[in-house]
């Protein structure tokens, strides 16, 4: 859009980069869900190096290149959260909470949480009666089994080769 209101300006990636962050707040990156940066590396090198080949004289260095990186596609490895170790947002925002400050009642965690982040936004704290609160265990306790009729095993992770899929 800049570009076309004034062609004659040249304008560089860091510069628009930097309005957004400072001026208003916007981020550039991947998207934190949904996708591997490994994979998506890979695939970007992947495109770049298949429109060189269709441009370049040295074929056969780039189509051992594209057999490399192939070769590093092979394997797909899945990795499971461990208990205690989650990647949701609000176990990330509990960090930022100082867990040491000596507070003795609740009204001081309401300041404590209030003050514990700047960025993007401050944590809005909002003032809650008891009533408001539920014991969630006692509620779902007859929908179900206390343990897990199957027997299970703890996996953390799974690899996938392209050679021995099973």
């Amino acid at each position: 859009m800049f570009q076309e209101l004034y062609p004659e300006d040249k304008v560089s990636y860091e510069s628009y980069r930097s309005i957004f962050n400072t001026h208003y707040n916007i981020a550039f990156g991947y998207p934190r869900c949904d996708t591997c940066s490994t994979c998506d590396e890979y695939n970007v090198n992947l495109r770049a190096l298949t429109q060189s080949l269709e441009s370049s004289e040295d074929k056969q260095s780039i189509e051992n290149e594209i057999t490399l990186l192939k070769r590093k596609l092979d394997e797909i490895k899945i990795v499971f959260p461990v208990r205690g170790h989650s990647y949701m947002e609000c176990d990330r925002n509990m960090v930022l909470i100082n867990q040491k400050a000596h507070i003795e009642l609740p009204s001081e965690w309401a300041d404590q949480i209030a003050v514990a982040r700047s960025k993007p936004s401050p944590f809005i704290v909002e003032q809650c009666e008891q009533d408001l609160f539920r014991n969630w265990a006692d509620y779902f306790k007859p929908m179900f089994k206390p343990k897990c009729p199957i027997p299970t095993r703890s996996i953390k992770e799974i690899r996938v080769h392209r050679k021995n899929p099973n």
